[in-house]
């Protein structure tokens, strides 16, 4: 048996798991305490809009733009911010 996305309600789209080349929204940033403020520092608040520009090769990190620059993650930290 197979299950879509579209069928799997636990499923949460996140800039880690965001396809290169594709704009999205932040919905929500989840984690910690003290992650969620770093990103927060860093421009990624709720409705902004960013643009997944690079994804490195094996996995490990996602480069995005926002608000006129570029930022770099790595997946940990990127696996808490929860697009739509």
């Amino acid at each position: 048996m197979t299950v879509s996305f579209a069928e799997n309600v636990n499923f949460r789209l996140t800039l880690a798991s965001a396809q290169k080349g594709k704009s999205y929204k932040i919905k929500e940033i989840k984690g910690g305490m003290r992650l969620h403020r770093r990103l927060l520092d860093m421009g990624l608040t709720a409705g902004t809009s960013v643009y997944v520009a690079a994804r490195a090769v094996g996995g490990g990190a996602v480069l995005v733009s926002l608000r006129g620059v570029f930022i770099a993650l790595r997946d940990t930290a990127a696996s808490v911010v929860v697009l739509y």
